[in-house]
Parts: structure tokens; sequence; C-alpha cells
């Protein structure tokens, strides 16, 4: 079970995916970037449970990029066929929907496939047992897995949110990304509502970049919670930050989880997730975890008030200089450093969403 999901913003084509693995519960421990230990979800003797994590966007070639859900092993099979074809010769939209014609006919019962393929001068979406729908401002979506429902509620039905200059189309499909993958993961913290519907644990993000297809790193998110009572804001700490990024086609999440009111981490926990049936360098594990400051900063702002919580989500995208929140690596664990402007914005952003409802 999982989320998986292809659409168009702008010219820019998008694959996304989740990294929960569920299966049979396993003796080991695991743990995951959000909530830590899955125990605290799915305690000991649960049966079905979350028991790992693996990329679900899959690079096939350069002009290529597909994901999957369902089985892993059939999706796994699959893949490796796919990319045994792409190695023959260049592969067109024509030549994948025939690749899929092939296939034994349940297949399409265990595994969901759904991807872009740059066929020529034009970006075409292929997909394999994965059905369109239309969601909010994207139009035509694909999208499979038991987190698609809750993925296409998220979409925004209209504009896409103003922001301070023109953004070129590969910022305006990250931040996209952002916006609406954040409040999943701040559900994720906060209710584990995605956990029990066993999708999550972080979430991947691949476009065209520079004439062949990437996936997109050095992203930071980070997880507020606030309170809006009698016209007055308050807002915390931060309560949790996550840093993904790559090492060649290796995820690495860095996750810090903060004790209420103070800037000190009290669980920091490194994760490395690897591709579809690939495994780590020598000496990965030992190297470095990645700077918790990133390219695109995600802030999700859980907001409580007598009215349903909502969360109110800002993506930053730093060019040079400061952001908003600045972490520091120390030899005495980590600190961070944030814009007194940047939280009287956020209290003002919140005073007007809540007194206009």
């Amino acid at each position: 079970m999982t989320v998986i999901s292809a659409f168009a913003i702008g010219p820019c084509p998008v694959v996304i995916g989740d990294l929960l693995l569920s299966g049979l519960e396993q003796p080991q421990q695991v743990e995951i970037p959000v909530i830590g230990n899955v125990t605290r979800v799915f305690p000991r003797g649960s049966g079905w449970s979350i028991v790992g994590l693996e990329q679900k966007v899959n690079l096939i070639s350069d002009n290529c990029i597909a994901a999957w859900a369902g089985s892993r092993i059939g999706a796994l099979t699959v893949m490796n066929d796919l990319r045994d074809f792409a190695s023959q010769a260049p592969l067109t939209h024509a030549k994948i929907t025939q690749f899929f014609l092939d296939q034994e006919p349940n297949l399409a019962e265990s595994v969901k496939i759904v991807g872009w393929v740059k066929d020529e001068e034009s970006f075409q979406i292929f997909s394999f047992g994965v059905e369109m729908t239309e969601a909010g401002l994207l139009g035509e979506i694909w999208a499979a897995g038991s987190g698609a429902e809750a993925f296409i509620k998220g979409i925004p039905p209209g504009r896409f949110p103003a922001a301070d200059r023109e953004l070129v189309p590969l910022e305006k499909a990250v931040a996209f990304f952002l916006s609406t993958i954040g409040p999943m993961l701040q559900a994720e913290f906060h209710s584990t509502e995605t956990l029990l519907n066993f999708f999550g644990g972080g979430y991947e993000i691949a476009t065209f970049v520079e004439d062949r297809f990437s996936k997109i790193g050095d992203i930071t998110f980070v997880f507020w919670e606030s309170e809006f009572r009698n016209e007055v804001v308050r807002i915390g700490l931060p309560v949790l930050a996550l840093k993904q990024d790559y090492a060649g086609d290796t995820l690495r999440i860095r996750s810090l989880r903060f004790l209420n009111g103070h800037s000190e981490p009290y669980e920091e926990s490194h994760h490395v997730i690897l591709p579809l049936g690939g495994s780590a360098p020598d000496g990965f594990a030992e190297s470095p975890p990645p700077d918790m400051n990133s390219s695109f900063t995600c802030h999700c702002v859980l907001v409580q008030s007598n009215d349903p919580m909502q969360v109110l989500v800002r993506v930053e995208y730093r060019t040079g200089g400061s952001t908003s929140i600045v972490f520091n690596d120390r030899a005495d664990g980590v600190t961070l450093s944030v814009n007194e402007q940047f939280i009287s914005n956020i209290a003002q952003s919140i005073t007007k969403r809540l007194t206009a409802t």
C-alpha cells in the first residue's frame, strides 16, 4: 500500500511517490523519519505492520521515469525488464505501451505503474493499472495506492499560491509538491492517520531537469504548532524537522524531533532509503549526515483553535543569503535561529485566515 501519482504542472511532467513498505510484522526494530519506532503506531503483535522504507519512484532512463504501487516483487520484475528494454533502444510511448500489453494479464492486479516518457519533442504519460481522474488546479492526474484519495483531496481547487516573484516551472512544480505533501507529513506526525492507512514515511518528487529526468533533493520540512484563541496567536518552536537529499541514487533523510519548548533535539535519526532492489555503497552509513539547511524549505504550521485544525504552509526557495530558519551543527548538538519577522508574518496569516472564516 502506498501513494503514487503522475501529473503535469504547466510544461513540467511530475511523478511522486511515498516510501513506506508494509507487510507481515518483522522481528527487527523498524524506524521511520517522522515518528521513529513504528511500534508507537503498531504495537508488537499487530500482525500487519510497517516493515521498512524504499523508493517508489524509479529512473528508468534519461527520458523515462516511473513509480510503482502494490507488489514489491512484481514491481521489481517489471522495472528491471523495462530498464533492459530501454538499454536496447531509446524508449518511446508506443514502445512502452506495447511493453505493458505484453505483460501477463493478471499482473495489473498486483502492481500499478505510472510514469512519463519524453517521446521526441513531447512528454507523454503512461500507466499500467492506474486510472486518470480530475483534481483541482492540476486537471488530469493519475494516482494509485491507499493514499491516492488523501493526496487528491489535498490538491488546491483554485490557483497556485501567490509568490513574491515569477517562478520558473521547476520551482512551481516543487512548491506544489511541498505545499501538498507537507500537510500529509504533518498529519503523519500529529495523528498517524496516514500510517494507519499504510502510506507515507516520506515522499519523493521527480521531474525533467536539464535534458533528463531527475529526482529533486535538498529539501527541509519544518513542522510547527500554534494556537489561535481569543484573537491571540501563540506559536511554539518547531517540533520536527526533516532534511532529505540524495547521494547518487540513494536517498538520505535526517530527522530531528524536538522537545516542545526547547531548541535542542531530543531525538535524532538518520535514514538511508535505497532504490527498488538497490544496495548502499560500502561505508555509506558512516558518512556525515546531510546539512539541515536546504535550497527548498517547507514550513507546515498546525493551527489549533475552536474550529477544526488547519495546516498553514509556507515554502521558501533560497537562491542566496539566509532563510527564515537556520540550523547550526555544533559539537554539542544542533541549534536553530528563527527570524522574528517570519514568526510575525505567520501570526498575521493565521489571524487573517481564521478571522475570515
